[in-house]
């Protein structure tokens, strides 16, 4: 489309820039996904091993390569295979983060909430819409 619009230049520059985006798309993966993992092992919920972080820049080395070799094993799969993968997860992940959010409030009813949401103003009822 590019390339019909204004000229081969353009269409270099779009799959340059889409080449970029989807390396820093992938960094912002690696790195997010390296953090839960991560933070579970220094706060002893999974193996200690795996809170070990580099001397130099304090990255969690485990992590990242053990995201990084996930990343490459469903690379290899195909994309309806990757789509029943990403819904059985979803279908896990969230029930456990609603019984998780129901055990909190039991163990814990009134716990400080720093930041509050504003109460919303309740309509008016003695003027008519415009």
């Amino acid at each position: 489309m590019a390339d019909a619009l204004v000229g081969p230049w353009l269409r270099a520059t779009v799959t340059v820039g889409g080449m970029f985006a989807s390396v820093a798309m992938f960094s912002a993966l690696l790195a997010s996904n390296a953090r839960l993992p991560s933070a579970l092992a220094e706060d002893g919920y999974f193996p200690r091993w795996m809170a070990r972080r580099s001397a130099r820049r304090r990255v969690p080395v485990v992590c990242v390569v053990g995201s990084s070799v996930t990343y490459a094993v469903f690379c290899l799969s195909s994309f309806g295979n990757l789509i029943i993968v990403d819904v059985f997860l979803t279908d896990i992940t969230v029930p456990l983060e609603v019984a998780a959010l129901i055990a909190l409030r039991g163990r814990e009813p009134e716990p400080e909430r720093p930041y509050a949401f504003p109460a919303a103003p309740s309509p008016s009822r003695s003027s008519p819409p415009a």
